[in-house]
């Protein structure tokens, strides 16, 4: 066994030299066929790789099967998410048997203070099983615990590795140590290991400390860890179960109810189609590529006739015609798969680049095995699809002596060659009619949702946000009276035209309020409706163009 494998080792060494030979032998077929198969494969690799991070890694946490998003849906409110109310989280979490852990969070944003140093960060206030339903554990200290989640519980904060990097030089003894948030002192308690990026980047967790007597909105995230064999839909029931016999209390929960979902669905299921169809639309460049390349390859079987007529009269089985012709096709697809990956990877890196606001910080589009054996694949098929066909046609059993004699004074095509060729022209014109009219559709409908109006200004207009700390600023007085100060001092600045404040921003989401009707009466057991609300100062309308 161990001579066979080295004597077609051997062989197929002879081969690619001879191969290699050939193709020196016509530069401009082999740089030209290079190039087809490196963008067709270039195109591949690229939106492979994305399709890959979107679809087939791992999320980042483990036994990522058995994470759920949790939210509430209310279809009388026109709402598929709501958000999640805390007073509905509380008794889904007491009263459960679906789920090992559950947690509610919400973004937040800080003036983080250390003696003379300030600086903006992003954070999370979140519930005490946040890092329990993760399975995040920290690099230092401990995460929290039921007891600081809690209103009047001293404050403790975790944070980044960044801000144990940078503000405290991994000092270890920063356990216990004071940081002001928005003027607050919190207490730290952990450090968390690097890499930890879900959902998005921050640097300081927060209890999230809510009294779950109090009333609220619909505004937190959820998220929760199934026990072990327990299906979404069986926590679905006992879920919905657990609502409708909060009722009593809570009339709103017959408008709302549960809506969980897989939470790499959630957050990854709105890429999953569109990179399924890119992929799709690269899959057919490369066949159309390979298309080519056969047709090519075909025509150059045919100049050859004559060289290997005279390889099988001087006893090369057919067999051997047919390895040979495939190895240089082999030979070449290597070479544009070489090619094609530099160009994918730049292709990717400019791409990801244009989309980086639009992508989660946990997605790295690294290499890994996946991507390998995709181009392994690649490589092996585009070499069946585009050498197979022209080694058969080489090695068929045609009469070689007439091949010999006609070749002696000219170059010929048969007609089977004709006929393969024909065909292959004609698929090429099918694929690429079907690609072409794909593109055309899709540029289209990317053109007309680029002249959607949206209803206001979008020329000249710049947007910004600003936080005021809640310490200083603790009434609606003192935050108006600051904006309305700061827009003075905006309209004044040269080129300015017009400013105004909103909450949320244009295009920004939205805040939901029971809405009152004069005079309006309800039926038996019936809501008041919900309006959505957006709070601006004077000018808005004329600063963002809006007409009534």
């Amino acid at each position: 066994m161990t001579e066979y494998w080295g004597n077609a080792m051997v062989t197929l060494w002879q081969d690619l030299r001879f191969a290699g030979r050939m193709l020196l032998r016509s530069p401009g077929f082999a740089v030209m066929v290079v190039g087809i198969l490196a963008i067709g494969m270039g195109g591949s690799l690229m939106m492979f790789s994305i399709f890959n991070e979107l679809n087939l890694r791992p999320f980042p946490a483990p036994q990522q099967e058995r994470l759920v998003d949790l939210d509430e849906r209310a279809p009388q409110w026109d709402l598929e998410y709501t958000g999640m109310a805390y007073q509905d989280f509380h008794e889904w979490r007491r009263q459960n048997r679906s789920f090992d852990c559950m947690t509610v969070w919400t973004h937040s944003e800080w003036n983080l203070g250390l003696d003379d140093r300030t600086e903006r960060v992003s954070g999370i206030r979140a519930t005490h099983d946040y890092f329990d339903v993760l399975g995040i554990r920290p690099a230092l200290g401990r995460r929290f615990v039921e007891e600081d989640d809690r209103p009047e519980a001293p404050r403790v904060a975790v944070i980044s590795p960044r801000l144990w990097q940078e503000f405290y030089g991994e000092d270890p003894s920063v356990i216990g140590r004071s940081v002001r948030l928005d003027g607050l002192p919190y207490s730290i308690v952990g450090v968390l290991p690097g890499g930890i990026v879900f959902p998005n980047k921050v640097d300081v967790w927060v209890p999230l400390a809510l009294d779950p007597a109090s009333t609220g909105g619909w505004y937190l995230q959820g998220m929760g860890r199934l026990k072990p064999g327990v299906s979404l839909a069986a926590a679905q029931a006992d879920l919905e179960h657990i609502h409708k016999g909060m009722i009593d209390k809570r009339p709103v929960n017959k408008i709302t109810s549960p809506r969980l979902t897989p939470l790499r669905m959630k957050y990854m299921g709105e890429h999953q189609h569109v990179t399924s169809l890119l992929l799709l639309a690269a899959g057919l460049v490369l066949v159309l590529a390979c298309c080519n390349i056969t047709g090519m390859m075909l025509a150059r079987g045919m100049t050859r006739s004559r060289e290997l007529a005279v390889r099988v009269s001087l006893g090369a089985p057919r067999w051997r015609i047919v390895r040979q012709v495939l190895t240089e096709t082999l030979l070449l697809c290597i070479l544009g798969a070489s090619l094609g990956a530099l160009l994918g990877r730049l292709g990717q890196g400019l791409l990801l680049r244009s989309l980086a606001d639009y992508l989660a910080p946990w997605m790295t589009f690294a290499m890994d095995g996946r991507v390998l054996v995709f181009c392994a694949g690649i490589v092996g098929l585009a070499t069946l699809l585009s050498g197979l066909a022209p080694a058969l046609h080489a090695a068929s059993g045609r009469d070689m002596e007439s091949t010999l004699r006609a070749t002696a004074a000219r170059t010929t095509a048969s007609t089977s060659g004709r006929r393969s060729l024909n065909l292959l022209v004609i698929g090429e014109i099918a694929l690429a009619m079907t690609l072409s009219v794909g593109a055309v559709l899709l540029l289209e409908a990317f053109q007309k949702v680029c002249r959607v109006a949206p209803g206001f200004r979008v020329d000249g207009v710049l947007t910004y946000r600003i936080s005021l700390p809640a310490q200083q600023y603790d009434s609606l007085t003192k935050r108006q009276a600051f904006f309305e100060s700061h827009l003075e001092r905006v309209r004044t600045l040269p080129g300015v035209l017009g400013a105004s404040c909103s909450n949320p921003g244009p295009m920004a989401g939205h805040s939901g309020n029971f809405f009152d009707i004069e005079g309006a009466k309800k039926g038996p057991g019936e809501m008041n409706p919900v309006v959505l609300t957006q709070v601006v100062l004077a000018d808005y309308f004329e600063t963002m163009g809006i007409e009534l």
